[in-house]
């Protein structure tokens, strides 16, 4: 149940986090979920693609629409 809560946390910050108003708020959800997802029971490359995978979704996307590359 945690590690559920965890996820919904990192997508819910992850998705927020891609309109530039929200970055403030959308950091520290991310944040509270990638701990409380590490401090589950889960193995390390789970807990690893969980907390990069978003992260990379949103440089790339900031990257393509918001710098014009």
């Amino acid at each position: 149940m945690k590690a559920l809560i965890a996820k919904c946390m990192i997508v819910v910050g992850a998705t927020a986090g891609l309109l530039p108003l929200a970055v403030l708020f959308s950091v520290p959800i991310f944040v509270l979920g990638c701990v409380l997802l590490w401090t589950t029971k889960i193995n390390r490359s789970t807990k690893l693609i969980w907390t990069i995978t978003p992260l990379a979704v949103i440089v790339s996307i900031w990257a393509v629409v918001y710098m014009g590359y």
